[in-house]
């Protein structure tokens, strides 16, 4: 069957405009009048981002002004290629574009072990692009992380750092003047690539030369952890980002918190079906309770084991009413959950 290649880019698109907006009314990223500065790197994520706010901004319920920084580094090779397809797609969209450069690598000092590649560049860029927004008023600095980064970074700390950090929403620095954002973080990376390849883009991957060297990290791990969940893999994800969420590690909706902190809005509780090896753990009120203990009994033929359970109800065939409550009664004196029982004695063996 074939494809409108027009009508498949516009409906990706707007899928990913919905997980935009979710992530809008759930913590309050933009505001009317917002400066937004975007980290476009020309990758795949940071490029399908700028064309989603370049979309939400003619249909968005508020105003606010959008710009986009490239960080450029010396030791990069097709720099000067990317960046004038970077400028080419900055000018359709109607986005301002900056570059700045970054300083060169002087490599670790004496007796230091250096840092992984991928750290130094990513803290560089970092640098870059708080300084341009804090320079030029930008309010709010976009990043295009997405589920999968988060929850990588969470099952990254959760083993090699022994904590529950993670990749917040929304962050405040410089005194509130800058809010790091992160529109995509409800959308999945399968799903960014989807509409990605719609685009027609020549995205280009990371050009450090030490980037094909192969060398392996901590979040690399990870992603193969959650790789090897195969189709349980999605629900590992939003349950990563929900457990760093809820443990305080993001600010969300400001304003919220007591003396100017930003906490995030409660989260749903889990449904009882996926609560766990207890179900019904999460369940309010007295149904959730009992539901929980009924769950948390053993079942009878592992607490008396199959041969015991054959003489039980052998032995219950054979004995009368009161003589098989009286042999429930012993057997609870063993360590065995007596059975529910009515009258008791000769009053309940006389009227049968």
């Amino acid at each position: 069957m074939n494809v409108d290649p027009t009508a498949d880019r516009e409906r990706r698109l707007h899928f990913l405009t919905r997980r935009l907006a979710a992530a809008q009314k759930r913590w309050s990223l933009f505001a009317d009048g917002d400066r937004v500065l975007l980290g476009l790197s020309g990758g795949m994520d940071s490029v399908t981002l700028l064309h989603l706010l370049a979309r939400w901004r003619r249909v968005a319920p508020f105003d606010f002004a959008l710009a986009a920084l490239h960080v450029e580094f010396a030791e990069a090779q097709g720099s000067g290629e990317r960046r004038g397809r970077l400028e080419d797609l900055c000018g359709g969209l109607d986005v301002p574009l900056a570059f700045a450069a970054a300083e060169p690598d002087q490599g670790p000092p004496a007796g230091v072990r250096p840092a992984h590649p991928c750290f130094r560049c990513a803290r560089e860029r970092r640098r870059l692009l708080f300084g341009h927004a804090a320079q030029h008023g930008y309010g709010k600095l976009a990043l295009a992380h997405h589920l999968d980064d988060a929850a990588e970074t969470v099952l990254m700390n959760l083993l090699f750092q022994g904590g529950l950090a993670g990749m917040p929403p929304r962050r405040d620095f410089f005194d509130g003047r800058v809010a790091l954002v992160r529109p995509l973080l409800l959308a999945e990376k399968s799903e960014i690539a989807r509409a990605a390849a719609t685009l027609g883009f020549p995205f280009v991957p990371c050009l450090c030369d030490r980037a094909a060297l192969g060398l392996g990290s901590e979040r690399d791990r990870a992603r193969e952890i959650l790789r090897s969940l195969g189709r349980h893999s999605r629900t590992a994800k939003r349950h990563l980002l929900r457990v760093s969420l809820a443990a305080g590690d993001g600010a969300a909706r400001p304003g919220t918190g007591p003396a100017g902190q930003h906490q995030d809005p409660p989260l749903p509780r889990l449904s009882h079906r996926h609560a766990g090896p207890v179900h019904g753990a999460d369940v309010p009120g007295r149904w959730g309770e009992r539901h929980q203990r009924k769950h948390l009994r053993e079942p009878l033929h592992a607490r008396l084991g199959t041969a015991a359970l054959r003489r039980r109800h052998h032995r219950g065939r054979q004995l009368g009413h009161g003589q098989r409550d009286q042999e429930a009664v012993r057997g609870a004196g063993d360590g065995h959950r007596p059975a529910r029982l009515g009258l008791t004695g000769t009053g309940r063996s006389g009227g049968g």
